[in-house]
């Protein structure tokens, strides 16, 4: 716990709890760890679901992130094991 505040008292820290608080929230910069992006809209705009591997290694998830990120459009993670 101490470790962690004094991490958080500098600015990477600061700024990297800040970006962690609006991942949660469904905003921030494109994050692999994201389970939800808004893009400023509400959550009952969400009609997508992106269904991609737990490792974010398979291209064809990418390729649909990408596209979802570069559209803007609010879509929902659900991650999966391929093995």
């Amino acid at each position: 716990d101490e470790l962690r505040a004094r991490a958080l008292s500098t600015p990477t820290g600061a700024r990297l709890s800040a970006e962690d608080d609006a991942r949660l929230a469904g905003g921030g910069p494109p994050h692999r760890a994201a389970k939800l992006r808004l893009f400023g809209r509400p959550e009952s705009d969400v009609r997508v679901t992106l269904y991609r591997d737990h490792a974010a290694w398979c291209p064809y998830c990418q390729k649909v992130w990408l596209q979802l990120e570069l559209k803007q459009v609010p879509y929902r993670v659900e991650l999966f094991n391929m093995r």
